[in-house]
């Protein structure tokens, strides 16, 4: 942007500059122009005439000084963000406004316009269903067990571009840590040595500093698809991953539904058949111990989405749709103000509808209302449908039986 004259210079500052101090200044220097043109400004003190030159002079001269200091201030980008302390802080911070990102062409301009309509859509249904569950809206860290991991230990951190993500086991969390893990190599010296809150332990300002200030997105996924996910990934899998997780449940399941003890049953044996937990034994066992547990590292891949992500206490930014992610993913990061940095990984096909089908055919209709109930407040709270899944699983049901 140029200036032709030192009129323009002042007037654009007076009139588009955002920083109160510049346009203070700006203000005498227009006045001290204008004086020669036009009858004095309200509350412009102009100097008298003895003198009147050199002072109109010296005060352009401090104007333009104050104006060339606060240029750096001025040209500050989106992406250009300062460092965090990491000492406690005791006092109440300013909020960061965050600008978004410019559209590059008329189309992104407007699917920017409509997936903030979307975004805007899906937090009024996470409002509507807390407020309907009568849910808790604040993080309380300091009078709850366990309340760090439980409220905030599935948020990644990414201190320099101010921004954490709520990961959930089973909702392409393994793809967002690594693009976490590629932000942080970004940062060269700065490397963030803090992956999620509850690393900061009982330094609960700084938690609360990043919850306020921060960039929150979250994405999620139809709650049954997920289910299954999990159910497949760490019991189906015939691999060293399944013996931890039948450890873990597997040795619960057999002992509470099939009525003996498997460790001692095989004790003799140097390899150990495999448990073959069936879905509906797993349907059974979530639903009977229900969501009120103690979270831990694993549970988590089956307890109700709200019950990991907090949506209630925590006001995400974004929520994202893990169905619509390779849409959503690299919107993020454009969002973000990193997608210059870090491109969105190639998104695969799901098979998920056909994994439905072909485990929910073995199981009664009595575990899939049990297992409905179980994600109920998921359904209401980020905009899923129950009859939709029950829809795809009864017309495959069916589709299959006729093709047989």
């Amino acid at each position: 942007m140029r200036f032709e004259t030192i009129y323009e210079l002042a007037h654009w500052i007076l009139t588009a500059c955002k920083y109160k101090t510049v346009k203070r200044y700006a203000l005498i220097l227009f006045c001290l122009i204008e004086k020669y043109r036009l009858t004095m400004l309200d509350g412009c003190k102009l100097p008298t005439s003895t003198g009147g030159t050199l002072t109109i002079a010296l005060l352009c001269a401090f104007c333009m000084a104050i104006i060339l200091t606060s240029q750096s201030t001025l040209n500050i980008l989106p992406g250009d963000v300062f460092q965090p302390s990491t000492k406690i802080r005791s006092s109440v911070k300013k909020n960061i406004v965050f600008n978004p990102p410019e559209p590059r062409s008329f189309e992104e301009a407007t699917d920017y316009a409509n997936m903030m309509v979307e975004q805007k859509r899906r937090r009024a249904l996470i409002e509507e269903a807390c407020t309907a569950a009568n849910m808790s809206r604040q993080i309380d860290l300091d009078h709850t067990e366990g309340s760090v991991f439980k409220s905030v230990g599935h948020l990644l951190v990414d201190d320099k571009y101010k921004v954490l993500f709520g990961f959930i086991p089973k909702v392409g969390c393994t793809t967002w840590k690594g693009i976490i893990g590629k932000l942080h190599r970004k940062h060269k010296n700065d490397l963030a040595k803090i992956n999620t809150l509850r690393n900061f332990g009982d330094n609960h300002t700084e938690i609360y500093y990043r919850l306020q200030n921060y960039r929150k997105v979250l994405f999620v996924r139809e709650p049954i698809t997920r289910m299954l996910s999990g159910y497949l990934s760490k019991l189906r899998n015939f691999k060293g991953n399944q013996r931890i997780w039948e450890q873990f449940i597997g040795e619960s399941i057999v002992k509470r539904y099939r009525g003996y003890n498997h460790v001692e049953r095989y004790k003799d044996e140097i390899i150990k058949p495999w448990m073959n937990i069936t879905l509906s034994e797993y349907i059974q066992y979530i639903t009977d111990i229900g969501s009120n547990i103690y979270m831990g590292e694993l549970n988590d891949h089956w307890l109700p989405l709200h019950v990991v992500s907090n949506p209630c206490q925590i006001h995400y930014d974004f929520i994202g749709h893990y169905e619509n992610l390779a849409v959503e993913g690299p919107f993020v990061l454009k969002w973000l103000g990193v997608d210059n940095l870090i491109s969105f990984p190639p998104v695969h096909e799901s098979h998920a509808s056909n994994a439905l089908i072909r485990e929910y055919s073995e199981i009664s209709l009595s575990f899939l209302k049990r297992i409905s109930a179980y994600y109920s407040f998921d359904y209401k709270a980020f905009g899923y449908h129950i009859n939709e899944t029950l829809s795809i699983l009864m017309k495959g049901i069916f589709d299959e039986k006729e093709d047989d």
